[in-house]
């Protein structure tokens, strides 16, 4: 899907129950495209789970496929959560498109002109227009909905950058406390190097917190915050996740608290995501240093 400038804004792959003979259908849920979410180092992808940031980029609805024959329709008097999101054996689901989505959902676009091209083997088969309307019944001015987009635009792209942090914070944290119990009593490393570890791991802890790291092994990272009545105040990642998520569950104009709370949040959060970028930087030059005394601190790849 593209917009009307060309920029790609959502690519959603068919699964290969949708790629055999027959009349197939895919859904747009008229979203951006999902980020991908924190991942947990600890955590192992669900057996037949697609890899990545999560579940509804990929779907294209349906239920259990019967080669030759048209894609089912559902049933009469069936209304799932998610329109996009017809998995079998699910009345809806939480995945990306529909109404509300997860942390990671990607906000609505704004009532224009758009082209859906479907795309086999990298070649452009066919592409058509798409115009999305606005609702009458939403109540948002030109200028209204432009910053209520951009706003949403700019958190999500912002949380886009932060899970990613979160998922390279992630992958080094085990590795830090394992090598923090065995370091001391290694006699052929220096006092110097035992030092400069030990002021990485004081700004590690400091700075993971902000990511929600230790990133539950079920998932989730930084969009715990907020749920069940609570979540860790400096979790800036978190924030950002449930301010969107708060915005982004009305069409309005948001209210003076909330403005507010995006521009302090995305300050944070892009304060904190530099801040990460240094001590990650910091880490690679520390592994070097810490190999040489075989002792092995694998860090993420920048930009990776």
């Amino acid at each position: 899907v593209s917009d009307a400038r060309g920029n790609t804004i959502r690519e959603i792959v068919a699964p290969e129950g949708r790629r055999q003979p027959g009349v197939r259908t895919m859904c747009w849920d008229m979203r951006y495209e999902p980020i991908e979410a924190a991942r947990s180092a600890a955590a192992s992808p669900a057996a037949g789970a697609p890899a990545g940031g999560g579940s509804g980029g990929a779907r294209g609805g349906g239920r259990a496929e019967i080669p030759g024959v048209p894609t089912p329709l559902p049933e009469p008097g069936y209304l799932p959560f998610n329109p996009c999101d017809l998995s079998e054996g699910q009345a809806g689901g939480g995945g990306f498109g529909g109404f509300g989505g997860s942390g990671d959902a990607g906000p609505h676009v704004t009532p224009g002109l758009y082209h859906v091209s479907l795309v086999v083997n990298g070649t452009t088969v066919d592409t058509k227009p798409v115009n999305v309307v606005k609702d009458p019944a939403i109540e948002l001015s030109g200028v209204e909905r432009k910053a209520y987009d951009e706003m949403l635009l700019s958190l999500h792209q912002l949380q886009g950058r932060g899970n990613q942090v979160a998922t390279h914070l992630d992958a080094l944290y085990a590795q830090v406390v394992e090598i923090d119990g065995t370091i001391g009593d290694m006699e052929d490393v220096p006092a110097s190097l035992k030092d400069d570890f030990s002021g990485f791991q004081e700004a590690f802890d400091a700075l993971r917190v902000k990511f929600g790291v230790p990133i539950p092994a079920g998932g989730g990272g930084g969009r715990r915050f907020g749920r069940r009545g609570g979540g860790d105040p400096a979790n800036v990642l978190a924030r950002a996740s449930t301010l969107k998520s708060n915005i982004m569950a009305f069409w309005e104009a948001p209210s003076g608290a909330l403005v507010s709370q995006f521009y302090e949040t995305t300050v944070l959060l892009d304060s904190a995501i530099q801040e990460a970028e240094e001590l990650l930087d910091r880490a690679r030059d520390l592994a070097g240093t810490l190999e040489e005394y075989d002792v092995t601190l694998e860090v993420p790849a920048s930009g990776g």
